[in-house]
């Protein structure tokens, strides 16, 4: 301020905004992977004419992108189940019964494909799939 500079920018950030918009995310979803990866966030307070304070959120960069890097090579239960030739309800129920749970209700963890490999292969050690009825026989 004393040398008459009122607009600085920190060197390496970028606001949400931008970040989600190269990323290809939206805010929300970009929120969600920097949330879920643990990376936190810069809050920069701006004041308008009327002295209303705006806040952005800034990012940097590079965590962004490592963060964004390492989210994608996660997947969610549902995909592994895919991956692996079972149920999605199956294997989300295996994975949410040896501890891996999502702190928000309703949202798909995402794990490393070696820990849902490793839950699964333990289950399927003492696993035996029910018998499916044909209904349309049975009804005749």
């Amino acid at each position: 301020k004393n040398l008459g500079v009122t607009e600085t920018r920190w060197q390496g950030y970028q606001s949400m905004k931008a970040t989600a918009d190269k990323l290809g995310f939206s805010e929300a979803g970009m929120m969600r992977v920097l949330e879920d990866m643990g990376v936190g966030l810069r809050i920069k307070s701006i004041d308008n004419k009327k002295g209303a304070k705006y806040q952005h959120k800034m990012i940097e960069w590079d965590a962004a992108m490592e963060a964004v890097n390492e989210w994608m090579t996660r997947e969610t239960p549902r995909m592994a189940a895919k991956r692996l030739g079972l149920s999605g309800n199956l294997v989300a129920r295996w994975v949410g019964q040896a501890g891996y749970t999502s702190p928000k209700r309703g949202r798909a963890v995402r794990l490393l494909p070696e820990v849902i490999n490793e839950v699964v292969e333990s289950r399927l050690k003492t696993w035996k799939p029910r018998p499916r009825k044909n209904k349309r026989l049975a009804n005749g």
